[in-house]
């Protein structure tokens, strides 16, 4: 999993790729275990709380 994400995000910043993602799929997605690529809902809420969280850290 974690080699897809990096490869996904290999031009975003390190903080979202780290902390932020690794807060999101605990928090969401049962550490990450839960995440389906291919879910489109999964892939939506992944980004609509990468930005929250990103914008709350600002």
């Amino acid at each position: 999993m974690r080699e897809l994400v990096n490869f996904l995000f290999s031009d975003v910043p390190d903080i979202v790729t780290n902390d932020l993602l690794d807060t999101v799929m605990a928090e969401f997605f049962a550490g990450g275990t839960t995440f389906d690529f291919g879910n489109y809902d999964d892939r939506v809420l992944l980004g609509q709380e990468l930005i929250r969280l990103l914008y709350e850290n600002e």
